[in-house]
């Protein structure tokens, strides 16, 4: 049977004041992957509190009782209201609409780090992971050192597939929040081993170069970083993973046969134009994890529309931005999501 599911979109990261579709609540407590409280301790003093309440109806109960929920969060990195303004614009007129636009909900949340009013990727993206502030730089834990329970390690624990794709680089801020727990994000040999020790089953991205020793030689020209002599892609492959670096092995991939995929396309961060491009990423991880019977939790991050904002490039923040956008029209328009 079809799954249950929810898509999400539209959570920006490093931003003061976030857009997000408030159906990643709804997402969550539907699934009972909530991973932070909504009692009235937690709420801000004297800021109006809007309460979502899921639909009860029978046919809603029915849906629930019969399939396994399933979440798709999708994040833009950096983007924010003008970025989406921009790519709507330049794509499909001031009157035409994204794919983002079309999801039910939309709302607005302000936030900051833990030690500052400004938040970084590790943070924030901890916080929506975790649902906990951090400080800046912190991934998966709290202010203490703390490791915190995200939402895809409680999706495993109720035996879901989960998986992560990004245009970064596989171990950047963004993914390893939801797989890793180190004191700093340039933890990036650290956060390798973490996410494949997690057993998540889809992890596609660059950043080939943490998977490799310094001698070692992948699919791109750069020698490796890892300073433990370690090959964490031969190790991968030998405790089950299929792995691919180019988009002709990742389009030959066979989901039903395959569990764990790990997919590598560049040294750091993948270049333009991506190859495979954030849709094909998107289609083969929903293909591979929409065959768990339990449901699955899906994290997909048009990662560098905030490199591109930090270059000023109008160009290539417009090209992410629809990247991201006709990511979620892929997914909404997957069998296991329609």
């Amino acid at each position: 049977e079809k799954a249950t599911m929810t898509i999400v979109a539209l959570v920006p990261v490093r931003l003061w004041t976030y857009r997000l579709i408030s159906a990643v609540i709804l997402a969550i407590l539907a699934s009972g992957l909530l991973p932070f409280s909504l009692a009235a301790k937690d709420e801000p003093p004297g800021l109006p509190v809007t309460r979502y309440h899921l639909p009860t109806s029978p046919e809603t109960k029915a849906r629930s009782a019969n399939s396994s929920p399933s979440i798709i969060l999708f994040i833009g990195d950096g983007m924010g209201e003008a970025h989406r303004t921009a790519a709507r614009w330049a794509s499909v007129g001031q009157d035409g609409t994204l794919a983002m636009d079309t999801l039910p909900f939309s709302g607005w949340a302000s936030t900051a780090a833990a030690d500052g009013s400004i938040t970084d990727s590790a943070a924030a993206a901890t916080a929506i992971a975790a649902g906990v502030k951090t400080d800046n730089g912190v991934l998966g834990q709290d202010p203490e050192g703390t490791p915190l329970l995200t939402i895809l390690e409680r999706a495993q624990s109720k035996g879901m597939a989960v998986g992560l794709v990004t245009t970064t680089q596989m171990t950047h801020a963004t993914p390893a929040a939801f797989a890793a727990h180190v004191d700093n994000r340039a933890m990036m040999a650290e956060i390798a081993d973490q996410m494949l020790a997690a057993g998540v089953n889809v992890l596609l991205g660059g950043g080939e170069d943490e998977f490799l020793p310094g001698s070692g030689a992948g699919c791109y020209p750069e020698p490796g970083e890892r300073s433990d002599g370690r090959d964490l892609v031969v190790e991968a492959i030998a405790s089950g993973y299929t792995y691919v670096c180019d988009a002709g092995a990742l389009s030959a991939v066979d989901p039903v046969s395959t569990t764990h995929l790990l997919g590598l396309f560049a040294d750091e961060g993948m270049v333009r134009p991506f190859s495979p491009n954030l849709v094909e990423m998107t289609q083969v991880a929903l293909e591979i994890l929409s065959q768990d019977p339990e449901g699955f939790f899906l994290m997909v991050e048009g990662g560098q529309i905030d490199w591109a904002s930090h270059q000023n490039d109008a160009q290539d923040v417009i090209s992410d931005t629809l990247g991201l956008d006709q990511a979620v029209q892929a997914a909404m328009a997957h069998p296991a999501v329609a």
